[in-house]
C-alpha cells in the first residue's frame, strides 16, 4: 500500500544465495505500507507487511505518560485508528532495561494497551497519529514513550547528569525508589528516554521528541528548591542542557525536540515563571521547535478540559479534551522535526567447516559491544564476540553497540543442528525451523489434520493454506499460542484431483511451507 491508498505492483527481484542458505537485500522505498513477498524454488514463502514513515519519542510527565486506569478514565475511541499506527508492548515503568522488543512485536495502537518503554496507555497518540498519518497519505506513525509522571525539570536535568534525583511526591526518596521497581534507580527519569535513543531511534529512525513537562514545577504543595526550579532561566538552562545531554547519548546534533508549554495543576492558573522558561528554550536553528500550548484551549485556561484539574479526559463532560491534546499537536509538529532515518542492519555470515564440524556466523569487525541471543537484556553466556559458533540456533540475534551508544540488530537466524545434503526445500526448511510441520493425509481427498509444536511461549502463529500463486485461501489461525503442540482440522478441499495448494506456517519471525496434493477417491 502506497501513500494516498493506490496498489503498485513491482517485478520480482531474484536474488543470490549463498552455499549456506543465506540472501541479502537492501531496499529503498518512500513512506508508505508495503508487502513483501518471499518465493523460494517456486514455493510461496511468506509475505511480511512493513511500513516507512515518521518515529515520534515522548517525554516528560503523566500528560505525556498517560494516566488513569483501565474502567475509571476515557480514551478517545480505537474505532476507525488504521493499524499502522503502532509502538512496542514494553510496560517498563521506570525501566533501566533496553527494550526487549524486536520487529515482530511492534502493534497497533489502541485503548489502554502499553507504549513502549513507560507510557501506561495510548493516551493522545492514537488520535494524534491518525492525523499525522492521514495529512500524508496514509504515512504509518510510531510512537515510544519514554514520559514518567511526576517528574520535575530539575529531576529530568538531575537523571541526565547521573546525579540523585530526590523526589517531593516520596517524602525525597530518589526518583523511581519505590515498591515495584527495581534499581539501579540513578539516572531516572531520565534513562528511559536514553535507552530508547539508542535502542527505537537507531532501529527505527526519529522525526522529534515530543516533550510535555512543567505541572510539577508549578505545583504550589512543593516549595523546597531542592525539588524544583526558582526561576524561568533556571527552566530554560535545565531542559536546554537534557536536549543536549540526549543529543550526545545519541551522537547526533540534529535530534528535534518539540517544547509544549504546560503549567496547569491541580485547577490553577497557568504559570509564567513554568512558562517563560519553555518558551524561551525554543530555537528553530537549533532544531528546539514550539510545540503546543496546552495551557490554553480557545483563548482561555484549560482546566475545563482536565478531569481532576491536571490530566486531560476525553469525555464531553471535559471537552474531549484528550482529542483536543492531539489536535494542538498536530497544529504545531508540521513540518517541524528533522527525520534521522534508521541506523544500519547488521549482515551477518555463516560458513561451516566440515573437517572440523564447527559453525561459525560472524558479524562485521570494529563495533564497541556484541551480544548474541533472543533477547538483548539476556544474551547467551560468552557469546560477547562478533563470532558466535553455534551447534545449532533457532531465531538468534547478534545486537551490535556502535561508537556512539546506539544499538543495531540482525535479522533472526536459524542454523540446523546437522548439516547434510539437501534434499528437499521442505525438509530443508523442517530442519532449520527447529518445530516440525504434519499434514496428514497428504495427498488429501476432502479433510486433513494439521500438527506443529510452537517452541516459545506466547509465539505469535500464522497458519494458512495458499495456493500456487501465493493467494491466500483459507487462514486457519493467526493468534498468540503458547508452547506445545497444536493441532487443527481443515476440511472441503478442492473438487479436481491433482490440484497443489501449499500449508505455510509462521511462528514469530520464522517461516515453514509444506506441499499439499489433492486427490479424489
Amino acid at each position: 500500500m502506497l501513500p494516498g491508498g493506490t496498489i503498485s505492483s513491482e517485478t520480482w527481484q531474484t536474488l543470490s544465495v549463498s552455499a549456506t542458505g543465506m540472501f541479502y537485500l537492501l531496499l529503498s522505498r518512500g513512506i508508505g505500507w508495503y508487502s513483501l513477498e518471499i518465493n523460494y524454488n517456486g514455493i510461496f514463502m511468506d509475505r511480511v507487511k512493513f511500513g516507512i514513515g515518521d518515529v515520534y519519542i515522548v517525554a516528560g510527565q503523566s500528560n505525556a505518560q498517560g494516566y488513569g486506569e483501565n474502567g475509571n478514565w476515557i480514551l478517545p475511541a480505537p474505532a476507525n485508528y488504521p493499524e499502522w499506527i503502532v509502538t512496542g508492548t514494553q510496560d517498563g515503568n521506570c525501566t533501566n532495561l533496553l527494550p526487549a522488543d524486536s520487529y515482530n512485536t511492534m502493534n497497533q495502537i489502541s485503548g489502554f494497551s502499553k507504549l513502549a518503554p513507560t507510557g501506561n496507555n495510548s493516551w493522545c497518540y492514537a488520535a494524534l497519529g491518525k492525523k499525522l498519518s492521514e495529512a500524508a497519505g496514509g504515512m504509518p506513525i510510531a510512537f515510544f514513550n519514554t514520559a514518567s509522571g511526576g517528574s520535575t525539570i530539575k529531576q529530568w536535568y538531575q537523571g541526565s547528569q547521573n546525579q540523585p534525583a530526590p523526589n517531593a511526591y516520596t517524602s525525597g526518596a530518589q526518583f523511581c525508589d519505590v515498591p515495584g521497581y527495581t534499581g539501579p534507580y540513578i539516572g531516572q527519569p531520565y534513562t528511559p528516554l536514553r535507552t530508547a535513543l539508542n535502542y527505537y531511534a537507531s532501529l527505527y529512525g526519529v522525526r522529534a521528541v515530543l516533550w510535555h513537562q512543567g505541572e510539577a514545577d508549578a505545583d504550589a504543595k512543593i516549595s523546597d528548591a531542592v525539588y524544583k526550579i526558582a526561576t524561568s532561566s533556571e527552566y530554560q538552562t535545565k531542559l536546554e542542557a537534557v536536549i543536549a545531554k540526549s543529543r550526545a547519548d545519541f551522537g547526533n546534533t540534529n535530534l528535534a525536540w518539540i517544547i509544549s508549554i504546560a503549567s496547569i495543576i491541580n485547577y490553577k492558573a497557568p504559570l509564567d515563571l513554568v512558562r517563560n522558561g519553555q518558551i524561551a528554550s525554543v530555537n528553530a536553528t537549533l532544531k528546539r521547535f514550539t510545540g503546543p500550548d496546552t495551557d490554553y484551549f480557545n483563548g482561555i485556561p484549560s482546566q475545563a478540559y482536565r478531569k481532576d484539574g491536571t490530566h486531560f479526559e476525553n469525555s464531553a463532560t471535559y471537552h474531549f479534551g484528550l482529542d483536543s491534546l492531539a489536535g494542538k499537536w498536530f497544529s504545531t509538529i508540521g513540518n517541524n522535526g528533522y527525520r534521522i532515518l534508521a541506523g544500519f542492519v547488521p549482515n551477518v555470515t555463516y560458513t561451516y567447516n566440515s573437517l572440523a564440524e564447527t559453525r561459525t556466523l560472524t558479524a562485521p569487525a570494529g563495533y564497541a559491544e556484541y551480544r548474541w541471543g533472543t533477547n538483548i537484556n539476556n544474551p547467551i553466556s560468552g557469546a560477547n564476540t562478533r563470532y558466535f559458533y553455534p551447534t545449532s540456533a533457532q531465531g538468534i540475534k547478534c545486537f551490535i553497540k556502535d561508537s556512539n551508544g546506539n544499538w543495531h540488530m540482525s535479522t533472526e537466524i536459524t542454523v540446523m543442528a546437522t548439516p547434510g545434503t539437501r534434499i528437499s526445500a521442505e525438509e530443508k526448511m523442517a530442519e532449520d525451523f527447529g518445530t516440525d510441520l504434519t499434514l496428514y493425509p497428504n495427498p488429501v481427498d476432502k479433510d486433513m489434520t494439521i500438527e506443529f509444536t510452537v517452541q516459545n511461549a506466547n509465539s505469535q502463529v500464522l497458519l494458512e493454506i495458499v495456493d500456487i500463486n501465493g493467494r491466500v485461501i483459507k487462514t486457519i489461525v493467526e493468534n498468540p499460542h503458547s508452547k506445545g503442540r497444536w493441532k487443527y482440522q481443515v476440511n472441503n478441499f478442492s473438487e479436481t484431483s491433482g490440484v497443489i495448494y501449499f500449508c505455510r506456517l509462521k511462528i514469530d519471525e520464522l517461516s515453514l511451507v509444506k506441499k499439499i496434493i489433492t486427490v479424489r477417491n
